[in-house]
């Protein structure tokens, strides 16, 4: 687990929460109540994020995760989050997918540019069916996509994710690029 990440990242979050309180403080002094509830709804959007990744059930994939949205903010990317399963019946040990996903997310973050003028959101979703998890990250493709060094650097995460039964795929549609997980899940005994 990178605690120097998680470090930051609670660091990053006490920075933002004074200022979050500091612009409410001032918004009332100036009497701006429209202001306000709009800024309000902004910083609540934050904190929604942060609950998608510890609604997940396995803590290391949690921390990955978080490390992820501060990684994210420092390279000035929005990482969208929406967790729609807590993962807690994957035969994958949290440990692999924690680290098979950070592989994954390091990629992305990488090969994105917004100071280049590329789009700066990058999408996280996870799924689940009866038979698997799937967690998907979507990216605009850089200008001049290649394919050879995503798939190189996505060979770890495959590697670790291989020995559970799990899958990473690479699909590169409409300039976009998806990175798939797909994780098997225990079988519930009936």
């Amino acid at each position: 687990m990178k605690l120097r990440c998680l470090l930051n990242f609670i660091q990053l979050q006490k920075h933002n929460m004074l200022n979050h309180l500091q612009i409410i403080s001032s918004l009332l002094q100036l009497n701006k109540l429209d202001w306000l509830r709009e800024y309000i709804d902004e910083a609540c959007l934050d904190i929604v994020h942060f609950n998608e990744a510890t609604s997940v059930k396995l803590p290391e994939v949690t921390a990955t995760l978080l490390c992820a949205y501060s990684e994210a903010f420092n390279r000035k990317i929005r990482l969208h989050m929406l967790v729609d399963t807590d993962l807690a019946e994957c035969t994958v040990p949290g440990h692999i997918l924690g680290e098979a996903l950070e592989y994954c997310l390091i990629y992305a973050l990488e090969s994105m540019n917004p100071e280049a003028g590329e789009q700066p959101d990058l999408f996280f979703k996870t799924t689940e069916n009866e038979n698997k998890y799937l967690c998907n990250l979507v990216f605009a493709a850089p200008k001049r996509y290649h394919p050879l060094p995503y798939e190189v650097g996505l060979v770890q995460a495959e590697i670790l994710l291989g020995r559970f039964g799990g899958r990473v795929f690479l699909a590169y549609c409409n300039n976009k690029l998806e990175i798939f997980l797909s994780l098997p899940k225990r079988q519930s005994k009936t």
